[in-house]
């Protein structure tokens, strides 16, 4: 429950996110071959997302993952609406089970 400090998975992810582009915005961390706006960069890492390990098999999770990725995504302050125009919605994320190491 999000009221005791556990985040729904969706929400977890876009946290983790959002702290990257603000670690770039403040000139803690640099971003390569990305677009200059948090939108893009916001938009390349959550095309990146891999799910790994025995969740990673739960029927419909990476298509909801992303769906809900998305939606949050077009929240954001900020969020233009040609970013949107030009940022297809992240792909559902890459499975990863921990037999492919």
């Amino acid at each position: 429950r999000e009221d005791e400090g556990d985040l729904p998975l969706h929400r977890g992810v876009m946290q983790a996110v959002d702290a990257a582009v603000d670690a770039v915005a403040r000139g803690e961390a640099e971003a390569v071959a990305v677009g200059s706006s948090g939108d893009a960069l916001r938009s390349a890492l959550l095309r990146r997302i891999v799910l790994s390990g025995g969740s990673a098999n739960i029927a419909g999770l990476p298509e909801r993952l992303a769906h809900e990725l998305e939606a949050l995504r077009r929240q954001q302050p900020g969020s233009s609406a040609r970013a949107d125009a030009e940022a297809a919605p992240p792909p559902s994320p890459a499975r990863r089970s921990s037999h492919d190491a």
